[in-house]
């Protein structure tokens, strides 16, 4: 037996307004009102003991007005601009959720990596998200925060070929690595003879550890966004090692542009956010 205690709304007068040609107001115009005063459809189903087929014929294509105290702070701001988005058909992407942070939030330059920083903290992108949940809720709603690969007009495709990129991608990179291992394997050299199963133990761990180092170092000088350090002090730092291994630790390595110390002025742009984004390299021109 369900023990929950049900919702109940008490429709006084300043829930509903008068109406200024009858006493009381009808069953629809109060399922009318209530949705425009921001009452979602499983709220007033409770309260009326009404179908929600009927509240929704009744307040299809009614705009739900603003509250009457405006959002003032930046949080307040960003929640209302995000919740339409976050409870429509596309839902709200990461990068949509992130420009409305850019702008309510505010960015500064940064002159190191020639970069807009948002002033918005992962903090931020939480609590947004938390409260926009809560509305959705309390509205009947459901709000949705796809991810950004997502093609939102066809979800389950998108996902379903994302899958198997992935897929595809694994094969090609386990073959990278087989081919890598069958021209570099560490050899199993013993003194003398048979190995002993310890020296053949310890020679399958070796190999086990340098197909893992293998396969992640692959990946960091194929895909950079993986790695925390520029590709080129990878790569800069196997040469010297290479060439210590091979006793030649007086070959010149390849030089590193080192970015620590340079400065970028302030690019002008009519959009920070945007700038930010080409910065990244997330824009491309088609061919």
């Amino acid at each position: 037996m369900n023990n929950a205690i049900p919702f109940t709304l008490h429709l006084t007068p300043g829930t509903i307004a008068a109406n200024q040609d009858s006493a009381e107001p009808t069953l629809d115009e109060q399922i009318v009102e209530l949705h425009r005063q921001g009452f979602g459809r499983r709220k007033i189903m409770l309260a009326l003991n009404v179908k929600e087929s009927h509240v929704r014929r009744l307040t299809k294509g009614v705009v739900v007005e603003d509250a009457d105290s405006p959002a003032t702070s930046p949080f307040d701001r960003a929640v209302k601009l995000c919740y339409p988005l976050a409870v429509g058909r596309h839902g709200l992407k990461d990068y949509q959720l992130r420009d409305i942070l850019f702008r309510v939030y505010g960015s500064t330059w940064n002159t190191a990596t020639g970069k807009y920083d948002g002033l918005y903290t992962d903090d931020h992108i939480y609590r947004v998200r938390k409260r926009i949940r809560e509305l959705a809720a309390e509205k009947g709603e459901t709000a949705v925060f796809p991810m950004d690969w997502f093609d939102t007009s066809s979800p389950k495709e998108s996902n379903r070929q994302i899958r198997q990129c992935a897929l595809n991608l694994a094969e090609r990179v386990q073959e990278a690595i087989d081919d890598y291992m069958q021209a570099c394997r560490v050899k199993l050299v013993t003194e003398e003879g048979t190995p002993t199963e310890q020296e053949a133990n310890l020679h399958r761990v070796e190999v086990a550890k340098q197909v893992a180092a293998a396969r992640l170092h692959i990946l960091k000088l194929a895909i950079p966004e993986l790695g925390a350090e520029p590709v080129s002090n990878l790569i800069e730092r196997a040469e010297q090692q290479a060439n210590a291994l091979a006793r030649t630790p007086d070959l010149e390595a390849p030089e590193v542009k080192r970015s620590e110390a340079e400065h970028h002025p302030q690019a002008i742009g009519n959009n920070p956010f945007l700038d930010y984004v080409e910065s990244q390299g997330w824009l491309f021109s088609e061919a």
